[in-house]
């Protein structure tokens, strides 16, 4: 198969340069050196169901018309809110307040990996 558009890199910005070139009617493949899509969302796993999210802790959405966009691309299911500051974890005055924090549902490499669904993703490249 023949594609317009290469994108190096499956993390969340190349995702969403993909699905839009996608969406624009280009013909896009996605390749990444990783086992799996999301960049700096990632997920580890370790014994006894244990799992922790690393990279990007949470996302925010800006009023400019690309946050916008993004926000729609995501599959509302894997958002939750979040409030560092309300979850009794200390972190007031370290948050700007007003923002709107999301996490990933169960993970934040839920995120990408749905967003690499709809998308020719080649990994190990």
């Amino acid at each position: 198969m023949k594609f317009d558009v290469i994108v190096i890199g499956s993390g969340l910005a190349g995702l969403h340069a993909a699905f839009r070139l996608q969406k624009g009617g280009y013909r896009v493949l996605v390749v990444d050196k990783a086992r799996g899509p999301g960049g700096r969302m990632a997920t580890r796993r370790g014994g006894e169901g244990i799992r922790m999210d690393h990279g990007c802790q949470y996302l925010t959405f800006g009023d400019d018309a690309e946050s916008r966009c993004l926000e729609k691309t995501i599959d509302s299911n894997l958002l939750k809110k979040w409030n560092p500051v309300k979850s009794g974890l200390g972190f007031s005055g370290v948050y700007p307040a007003g923002d709107d924090w999301y996490v990933g549902s169960p993970t934040m490499s839920a995120i990408p990996k749905s967003m690499a669904r709809e998308l020719d993703v080649r990994l190990n490249t």
